[in-house]
C-alpha cells in the first residue's frame, strides 16, 4: 500500500487517537487531496509546520498499527472471509439435496454480510 492508500485507511482505525488538529490535517492532506499550502491557510500554520505534523502523525498512526495491528487484522480476516465465501459459492449446488442447497445459500449470505460490515 502506498502512503495515499496506507494512511487515510489508518486514520480510520485510529484518528481519533489523534489531537483534532493533526486529525484535521491529516483528513484534509489524504482524504480531501488538498495542498500543504491550503492545509496551512485553514490552519493558520505555515506550509512547513503542516509537513511536519502530517509527518509526526504518520509516524503516529505507524506506531498504533504496530502496536495494535488493528488495521492489518481487518485486511486478513476480510480476506480470509472472501477466501470462504469463493470456497462456498464453488461448490457444485445440483449434487447437494435441498435441504443443504439451503443451507449453503445461508452461509453464503452470512458470509456477504460479514464482509459487507467490514
Amino acid at each position: 500500500m502506498t502512503d495515499f492508500s496506507r494512511i487515510p485507511f489508518l486514520l480510520d482505525f485510529y484518528g481519533g487517537l489523534l489531537s483534532e488538529r493533526s486529525f484535521s490535517a491529516m483528513d484534509m492532506h489524504f482524504n480531501e487531496d488538498r495542498s500543504l499550502a491550503e492545509i496551512g491557510e485553514q490552519l493558520g500554520i505555515s506550509r512547513q509546520a503542516v509537513s511536519d505534523l502530517i509527518a509526526r502523525s504518520k509516524d503516529k498512526l505507524e506506531s498504533y498499527e504496530a502496536a495494535l495491528g488493528l488495521a492489518d487484522r481487518f485486511l486478513s480476516q476480510r480476506e480470509q472471509l472472501t477466501e470462504i465465501r469463493a470456497a462456498v459459492t464453488g461448490i457444485d449446488r445440483d449434487v447437494l439435496a435441498q435441504e443443504d442447497r439451503d443451507t449453503l445459500a445461508q452461509v453464503d449470505q452470512a458470509l456477504t454480510r460479514m464482509i459487507g460490515d467490514l
